[in-house]
This record gives structure tokens, C-alpha cells and sequence, in this order.
């Protein structure tokens, strides 16, 4: 969802808080939505927490519309990476980037 007013040196560009809001809202929708609570303690023993919810990773994978892209060296990390290999190699083309 674009903004009401567009920017006008980039008639594309979504201020990060819409974007956080259609992502939440997709969320919810999807019904897969699991929360996610991050905290950060800071040097003076403050804390920072920041709540939001994420799609768990098996209902992304069936999302039409979602990309994840890693680098070899990360991607050589993943405990189940010759499957993620095959699956790549097995998507049908319109699932391809």
C-alpha cells in the first residue's frame, strides 16, 4: 500500500511504519502469525523491547509472494541445506526469481 501523498523523487517509496503495518496485517490475516518480542539491553541497564508478529517459516514457503535471499557462505550454514537445494531446484517457474 502506497501513501495517500506520493514522495516525489520516488513515486514507489512506503515509509518504513506502512510497510510494518501491511506486514503486521498480513500476518494477522494469514493466521499462521506467531509474536515475536525483541530486547536490547543497553549500556546504561536500560532495556528496549520491541513486539511485532512474524510468519512462521513453513507458512512462508507457501506464500506466493515471498523471496529469501542468502549468500552461499550463509546459506552453507543451514543444517537442512541439500533440501533447500532441492526444493529450489524443484520449484515450478513462476515461483523462480
Amino acid at each position: 500500500m502506497l501513501p495517500a501523498i506520493p514522495a516525489p523523487l520516488d513515486r514507489q517509496f512506503q515509509p518504513a511504519v506502512s510497510f510494518n503495518r501491511n506486514y503486521v496485517g498480513a500476518a494477522k490475516k494469514s493466521g499462521h502469525a506467531v509474536p515475536l518480542v525483541i530486547g536490547l539491553e543497553r549500556e546504561s541497564g536500560l532495556a528496549s523491547r520491541h513486539e511485532t508478529l512474524v510468519n512462521p517459516a513453513p507458512a512462508l514457503q507457501l506464500h506466493p509472494e515471498v523471496t529469501v535471499c542468502l549468500d552461499e557462505a550463509a546459506a552453507s550454514e543451514l543444517e537442512m541445506n541439500d533440501y533447500y537445494h532441492c526444493v529450489y531446484d524443484n520449484k515450478p517457474d513462476w515461483q523462480k526469481i
